[in-house]
């Protein structure tokens, strides 16, 4: 990284233009990177081990810099003023700082043990919901949250925001969940869906490995992923009127249920 003037290279029309495409699924399986924006954000991937390919930031955030900073010498670095910042940025008001990260491989180590609570989202479409899911996942000490194809992408920049720096430690997978779920029940994992209907979750007897179902945020869960769990478990309705749980909402729910006896 060059600071001959205490500060890297100024960003350039070329490259704000670059990280303008990781906007876009299309742009981030192009380039197989992803952007994360805010000083928080940033500083929580830098400490989870991830080690950015490009930093941009303005002047006042490089001033805080240390002159080793906590990452290796690969990481090209550039300074941008608020209106570079603006051209880069995925958020409605510019962040001081950003970076570009690789996409994680979502392949699956063979003989890979299942252990602790997964999260499943069937269908999950909406960006917030799925960002504030891994910011819960997190927060309880899930071990995973798996994603099916037609959910939302994880590494878009509002799932990246509303995970609030979740993303960088939660492991998140996004693949054909009939397969997968088969799979596990053939080795005994309970897979539990859940649904308005069905054992009340208070009631049940959490196991330590379990994989838990939550549907899209309109239609739930697709009949054919159902038709594959081995429970079905709800929250009941205390009150009439409300007709369902946003989908985030159940997550939080579910996860406490499971993780307050531990």
């Amino acid at each position: 990284m060059e600071r001959d003037s205490g500060l890297p290279a100024p960003l350039s029309k070329r490259l704000a233009k670059d990280l303008r495409a990781l906007h876009a699924k299309k742009g981030r399986l192009a380039a197989g990177q992803f952007l994360v924006e805010t000083p928080k954000a940033v500083q929580s991937f830098l400490e989870s081990g991830w080690e950015p390919v490009t930093v941009v930031a303005t002047s006042d955030w490089w001033a805080n810099v240390p002159a080793q900073p906590s990452w290796g010498p690969q990481t090209a670095a550039f300074v941008a003023t608020l209106s570079g910042m603006a051209e880069a940025s995925a958020l409605e008001t510019p962040s001081s700082v950003l970076g570009v990260f690789t996409l994680p491989s979502e392949a699956l180590s063979s003989g890979e043990p299942l252990r602790g609570i997964h999260l499943v989202l069937d269908g999950v479409r909406d960006p917030g919901n799925l960002g504030t899911i891994v910011r819960l996942a997190d927060w309880f000490g899930a071990a995973g949250v798996w994603l099916s194809e037609d959910s939302a992408d994880a590494f878009q920049p509002k799932v990246v925001q509303a995970s609030m720096g979740s993303l960088a430690r939660m492991p998140v997978r996004r693949l054909p969940l009939e397969p997968l779920l088969r799979t596990w029940k053939t080795a005994g994992i309970p897979l539990w869906a859940t649904d308005m209907e069905g054992t009340p979750l208070a009631k049940t007897q959490a196991p330590e490995t379990v994989a838990v179902v939550l549907g899209n945020e309109g239609r739930g869960i697709s009949p054919e992923i159902r038709a594959l769990c081995t429970e079905v478990v709800t929250i009941p309705r205390v009150a009439p009127g409300a007709e369902s749980l946003n989908v985030a909402n159940a997550a939080g729910i579910v996860l406490y249920e499971l993780t307050r006896a531990l």
